[in-house]
């Protein structure tokens, strides 16, 4: 019998005798060998074949060895020298669909198992295409596979870029031992070591930062223990490349960017309270009202009923106002930067006025914003929503005072060369206005002074080459002074044009984070002056019409302007 002892491990025990007679016939007929009647010895059947026709091989044919088997072990097939055969004689052996000649000289062969081919058991074919071969023997002995280990290595970024963290992870493997792949690992470049790193659950990491430029051979050497023996892994060629200015741009890109989107979204925002909070206290129910930057859409359904005294709602003026305000901002910055790109938010709310005096609100806004920035090979576009809340108090038709808190969250994509990256924003406004209104015949001055200030807190993220970006928070603002006269003249009966000219001065501020101090847009901070101009026309049924725009940064170094078209039905 084949015997297999241990643990799993075989030995193919004793001798196996094969006494063949090759009287085999023609035309490559097979023949049955001569059972030997040995106790304890099976026999493997010898098979005539002609040519290299092996198709004759099958299971009247096979010796079955029994497994199951592992990797490694090995078959051995050893007989006699063969005598009295032709030149062109083979003696085959095959098992599990390979096979080897044996040497008729030292009547020799052996089959390693591999790995894809353990199983339960092999099927062992010895053939002959010798027709007057003379008897032979042949015995077989399955020896146990020695303890081996394997070691395989891998990079968590290739290329990688010069300074960057690369994290090199081995895995080693053991077969044919008896305990655990324990021990340590040596990660090496070339000759050099970069560090050693011990094993857990077979598996060993090394994080490093100090690659050169250039291309690196790295290995790992497992360090082998009693039930192993050592391993190296295949090579592995790290590329590390020279770092690029792309990622350190795109940061720049950040900070300008989104410190320009936010001043843009501050005034607009400041603006269209103001615009909201004029509607609330207006005592006509006129459907359009100004602020120092442009006309806003305004409805007032509901009536007031209550006298007017002790801050009671006037008979004629609305008690719910809802608006929209729509602006389309530019960008125009040099010297140095090269920034230019424009901007849109759309603001809608709702008013309330509870008395005479006070006016309270809602409001909800959307951006969307595209910038190029030349000098730096970027851009950066996004959008965002906005929502929060406004009041405004005006005592005895004095000067009207309004403030506002609103919140957005921003989502930007940027790029700059090769990098690209996206992150999140989150942005809290507060403004505040005073205003007041002088009446001259067909001229009004109203004065005004206004102030706004945001902050801004953006995620941390890793752009497209691998390089990460800290969390960022940066603030912006502006302060504003001045005026505008509005002329107003009735025109064909039936409707009323109105026209203003406005000027004002600003004083811009910013204050930066991690991005913003990598190019924050302080070349806009400071004063400049801002001119504003409107037309609308009103007809007697209450429907409006107008266009109106601004244009800033006179005197600052840079242009800004903004627009706004707009409609208005009362209802």
């Amino acid at each position: 019998m084949w015997g297999f002892g241990g643990n799993g491990r075989r030995r193919l025990l004793g001798a196996l005798g094969l006494f063949g007679v090759a009287l085999l016939g023609l035309m490559g007929g097979s023949a049955q060998a001569e059972t030997l009647p040995s106790v304890g010895c099976q026999i493997i059947k010898i098979y005539y074949f002609q040519s290299d026709n092996l198709s004759g091989l099958n299971a009247s044919t096979s010796h079955i060895i029994d497994g199951p088997f592992s990797a490694g072990e090995t078959i051995t097939i050893t007989g006699q020298p063969i005598e009295n055969i032709k030149s062109d004689t083979n003696v085959l052996v095959q098992a599990s669909g390979r096979h080897a000649f044996v040497d008729a000289a030292t009547g020799v062969a052996t089959l390693v198992i591999e790995a894809s081919e353990v199983a339960s058991s092999i099927t062992l074919f010895v053939a002959t295409n010798s027709v007057g071969a003379a008897d032979f023997t042949y015995s077989c002995t399955a020896a146990e596979a020695p303890a081996t280990s394997t070691t395989t290595l891998s990079s968590s970024l290739n290329p990688s870029v010069d300074g960057q963290a690369v994290t090199f992870t081995a895995v080693v493997s053991g077969f044919g031992g008896s305990g655990a792949v324990g021990g340590t690992v040596e990660f090496k470049d070339g000759s050099d070591s970069l560090g050693s790193a011990t094993l857990s659950g077979g598996v060993a990491t090394l994080t490093t930062a100090v690659l050169a430029v250039g291309d690196h051979t790295i290995t790992a050497v497992y360090s082998g223990n009693s039930d192993f023996p050592t391993s190296t892994s295949p090579q592995l060629i790290q590329t590390v490349t020279a770092a690029s200015n792309d990622s350190q741009h795109l940061s720049e890109v950040q900070g300008q960017g989104s410190t320009l989107v936010a001043t843009t979204t501050g005034a607009a925002t400041s603006d269209a309270v103001a615009g909201a909070v004029e509607d609330g206290f207006g005592s006509s129910g006129q459907t359009f009202a100004m602020n120092d930057n442009g006309f806003r859409l305004a409805f007032g359904p509901e009536k007031g009923t209550d006298n007017a005294a002790s801050g009671a709602i006037a008979r004629n003026d609305p008690r719910w106002n809802v608006w929209f305000d729509a602006q389309q901002s530019g960008w125009n910055v040099d010297p140095g930067a090269s920034i230019a790109g424009n901007q849109t938010n759309a603001i809608a709310g709702i008013g309330f006025r509870p008395n005479a005096t006070f006016v309270v609100g809602a409001l909800a806004g959307y951006e969307r914003f595209d910038y190029g920035f030349a000098s730096l090979g970027g851009r950066l576009t996004g959008s965002g929503w906005s929502a929060g809340g406004y009041a405004g108090w005006r005592p005895d038709d004095g000067p009207r005072l309004d403030v506002s808190v609103v919140r957005s969250s921003i989502a930007y994509d940027a790029v700059a060369g090769a990098a690209t990256g996206s992150f999140s924003g989150v942005r809290w406004l507060g403004s505040a206005g005073l205003s007041g209104a002088l009446a001259a015949g067909a001229f009004t001055f109203e004065p005004s002074a206004r102030v706004y200030g945001l902050w801004e807190s953006q995620a941390a993220y890793t752009d497209s080459l691998a390089v990460a970006h800290a969390a960022n928070e940066f603030g912006t603002g502006r302060a504003s002074g001045g005026g505008r006269v509005t002329w107003q003249n009735p025109i064909g009966g039936s409707a009323t044009l109105s026209a203003y000219l406005g000027a004002f001065g600003d004083y811009r501020f910013s204050q930066g984070g991690a991005a913003a101090s990598n190019g924050a847009v302080s070349f806009i901070d400071g004063w400049s002056a801002r001119a504003t101009t409107g037309v609308s026309v009103r007809w007697s049924s209450g429907a409006t019409l107008g266009i109106d725009g601004e244009l800033g940064g006179v005197g600052g170094g840079y242009v800004a302007w903004s627009a706004r078209a707009r409609a208005g039905l009362p209802f």
